[in-house]
Order: C-alpha cells, then sequence, then structure tokens
C-alpha cells in the first residue's frame, strides 16, 4: 500500500527531532500577551463608560424632542379652538 519511493522519506521524517519552543520566547509572548489584554480591559471600561453617556444624551435628546412635540401639539391645539384673533 506504502509506495517504496515514500518509505525512506517517512523515515528520516521519523528521525527528526521534535520541536521544542524556546522558553525565553514563551515568556516574552506570555507578558505581551498580559499586557495587550490589561489594556484591552482598560480600553473597555473606557468604552464602557463613553456608551453610558452616550445613551444619557440620547435619552435627553429624545425627552426634549419629545416635550417640543408636545407643546407644539397644544398650541396648535389651542389656535384651533380659539382662532388667531
Amino acid at each position: 500500500m506504502t509506495d517504496p519511493a515514500i518509505d525512506p522519506l517517512l523515515r528520516r521524517l521519523a528521525d527528526l527531532p521534535r520541536a521544542v519552543p524556546d522558553e525565553s520566547r514563551t515568556v516574552a509572548v506570555r507578558e505581551r500577551c498580559h499586557a495587550a489584554l490589561a489594556r484591552g480591559g482598560a480600553h473597555a471600561e473606557s468604552a464602557h463608560r463613553t456608551q453610558a453617556r452616550v445613551a444619557r444624551l440620547l435619552e435627553l435628546a429624545a425627552v426634549v424632542a419629545l416635550g417640543v412635540l408636545y407643546a407644539s401639539a397644544i398650541i396648535s391645539q389651542a389656535i384651533g379652538t380659539y382662532g388667531a384673533r
């Protein structure tokens, strides 16, 4: 089933040493990842505050818009009822 030309190649591949990660590189990558996660947490907190501020402003804008709409409806109703004299 196995091609005889491939068998020597498979044997040579099997004889290769296993890859072992460089410990200093592993530590450096881990430190960079932890620093990035720490920065991301601060960014997420800042983004949450900004999102809350925007939500409050949008809520205020909606209340003001509804108030203006209500006031204009009252004025329009009053003008319709009493007429512009």
